[in-house]
C-alpha cells in the first residue's frame, strides 16, 4: 500500500528544478521528483504563490501521477519516479 502522507512534505529542489518528496511503499522509500514545466503546463493557476505552493494545493493531482508510473513500474535507474511534462497522464 502506497503512503503519500501530507502535502507539508512536498520540498522544493533547486538543483533539479521540481518538487521532491518520498513516497512510502511498506517499508520501501520511493523519491519522487517532479519537473517545474510539468507543474506548470498541467497543474492549475488559479492558486496563487510560489510553484512549491501550488504543488502543495494540488498534492492530489501529484499523487495521482505518481500512482500511475508506480503502476506501470516506470522507475529511474536508480528506483525513483521522476515525471516531466511528457509523462503526465
Amino acid at each position: 500500500m502506497l503512503e503519500f502522507g501530507t502535502s507539508d512534505r512536498v520540498r522544493w529542489d533547486s538543483h533539479r528544478l521540481g518538487i521532491t518528496f518520498i513516497v512510502y511503499d511498506g517499508d520501501k522509500a520511493l523519491r519522487c521528483h517532479i519537473s517545474r514545466a510539468a507543474i506548470d503546463d498541467h497543474l492549475d493557476y488559479s492558486t496563487p504563490g510560489t510553484i512549491l505552493d501550488r504543488a502543495r494545493a494540488q498534492f492530489d493531482e501529484l499523487t495521482e501521477q505518481v500512482r500511475s508510473r508506480i503502476a506501470a513500474r516506470a522507475f529511474e535507474a536508480d528506483s525513483s519516479i521522476r515525471i516531466s511534462t511528457g509523462d503526465w497522464r
